[in-house]
C-alpha cells in the first residue's frame, strides 16, 4: 500500500506541475522576476524565460510572450523597433516623393 500511495502522490504532483507549466511562466528581467499567466495553454516558452539580454530580433520570435506581457501590464519590457522603422519608412517615402 505504501508504493501505491507514493505512486498517487507522484501522479498528483506531476499533474499539478504540468498544469502550471502550461498556464504560467516565470519571467526574469532587469526590473525583477515575476510570474505571468499565459493567454493560451502551451509549452512555448516553457516555465522560465530570462529576457534581460534579448534584442528586438529575439523578441520577434516570441510573439505569444509579448502578448502575455502586455496583457499583464509588463509591456514596457518589450523592445520593439517597429515604430522606429515605420517612421524611417515614412521619411524615406517623403524624400523619394520630393525628388520626383
Amino acid at each position: 500500500m505504501k508504493r501505491f500511495t507514493a505512486f498517487v502522490a507522484g501522479l498528483l504532483f506531476g499533474a499539478v506541475g504540468m498544469y502550471f507549466a502550461f498556464t504560467l511562466i516565470v519571467v526574469s528581467s532587469p526590473e525583477g522576476t515575476f510570474v505571468i499567466q499565459k493567454s493560451a495553454p502551451s509549452l512555448v516558452d516553457f516555465g522560465y524565460v530570462d529576457v534581460s539580454s534579448w534584442d528586438a530580433e529575439e523578441w520577434g520570435k516570441h510573439l505569444e510572450l509579448q502578448r502575455d506581457l502586455v496583457a499583464t501590464g509588463h509591456g514596457d519590457l518589450i523592445l520593439n523597433p517597429a515604430p522606429v522603422q515605420l517612421i524611417e519608412d515614412v521619411f524615406k517615402t517623403l524624400q523619394q516623393g520630393s525628388k520626383n
